[in-house]
């Protein structure tokens, strides 16, 4: 008995990473998050993060390498320009960065990072799916950063 009690112990001990898997972007830059959200749930969830100073500039090679180092895979890159973005090549993916209004005015002339999350975000309905659901966006003034990552239905 008391095996499996430190069987099923361990497992949620480990998997505890997994339910909430973007939780990891709080260690990046602590001292310059200026809002955080988390809503998670048994099916689903959504994340998002937005870092910013006025004295130093975001690093895309420290983003990209922190992204991962935590088993992030960036897919594909965009630019925002006035609010408006390149479509990109996967329609839910686009369609979670148009409906979750990710580019709006801090982050209408950006370069948004798409990311495979090691989760899959599924349309209501169970009409379509990505892999793609892990975003970061940073201004051109790279004073800006934004995480939003949602998994599930």
């Amino acid at each position: 008995m008391k095996a499996i009690i430190l069987f099923f112990f361990l497992f949620f001990l480990y998997s505890c990473s997994k339910v909430i898997p973007a939780r990891f972007w709080q260690n990046f830059e602590k001292e310059k998050i200026g809002t955080q959200f988390s809503d998670q749930g048994p099916f689903g969830g959504t994340a998002g993060i937005v870092w910013q100073s006025s004295t130093t500039k975001f690093g895309e090679k420290k983003i990209l390498e922190f992204a991962k180092n935590n088993k992030w895979i960036l897919t594909q890159t965009i630019n925002a320009k006035n609010g408006v973005i390149d479509k990109v090549q996967n329609n839910y993916t686009f369609d979670l960065i148009i409906d979750e209004k990710l580019v709006d005015a801090d982050f209408k002339n950006s370069k948004i990072y798409i990311f495979k999350s090691g989760m899959i975000a599924v349309k209501p309905g169970n009409s379509s799916e990505t892999e793609e659901n892990g975003f970061l966006l940073l201004n051109d003034e790279r004073n800006k950063l934004k995480m939003f990552n949602r998994w599930g239905e």
